[in-house]
């Protein structure tokens, strides 16, 4: 469901929206009132987000689209910011005096759970949107990778502002354990 600049009317959604539906409510129009629209559908459907610009030509309309279709490739993901390689991150991580998250990939990986449910979850895209978000493909990285202590792929490494590992999540990777890490780098 992606709602433009149209009037939204209540109504529940199904039993089957809160596993199988994305809400994507996009503009800002005089007769959609946003945070109702949020409020009202959040814990009804499987994902809503809110961008004030956007329409439905936009890359991160059909990013997001996509991964409500269930497409994945690894390491496209458009959740964040991403600073794509480890200097600039370290450089924005020392200046900003806060630490951050490595998103690590490989093209080889075939899970989307971490970056089609989990780097899309609201409360993990709101705290991690404030600190320096970091994707790397792994095969490029593999120093970084293994100094880490990291072994498998899709991994998420929470990291304080030096660089160093604070937590690292690699299997059954959960939001609101990212979440918790990072308000700690914070």
């Amino acid at each position: 469901m992606c709602l433009s600049n149209i009037t939204f009317r209540g109504g529940s959604p199904t039993a089957q929206a809160k596993k199988r539906t994305g809400v994507l409510v996009m503009g800002d129009a005089e007769n959609i009132d946003e945070e109702r629209v949020v409020a009202t559908l959040r814990k009804k459907v499987r994902t809503i987000e809110y961008r004030k610009e956007g329409s439905l030509s936009s890359l991160y309309t059909q990013y997001w689209l996509g991964v409500m279709d269930g497409r994945f490739k690894p390491g496209h993901d458009l959740s964040f910011e991403w600073v794509l390689d480890e200097k600039s991150a370290r450089e924005r991580m020392t200046k900003s005096g806060r630490g951050g998250f490595i998103y690590f990939y490989a093209e080889a990986d075939k899970n989307a759970h971490v970056q089609n449910v989990v780097l899309m979850d609201e409360k993990l895209r709101a705290v991690g949107s404030k600190l320096t978000a970091v994707k790397l493909d792994r095969n490029k990285h593999e120093e970084l990778f293994k100094t880490l202590g990291l072994k498998t792929t899709p991994a998420v490494a929470v990291v304080d502002q030096s660089f160093a590992l604070k937590k690292a999540f690699e299997t059954k990777i959960k939001a609101t354990a990212i979440v918790k890490a990072l308000k700690k780098v914070g």
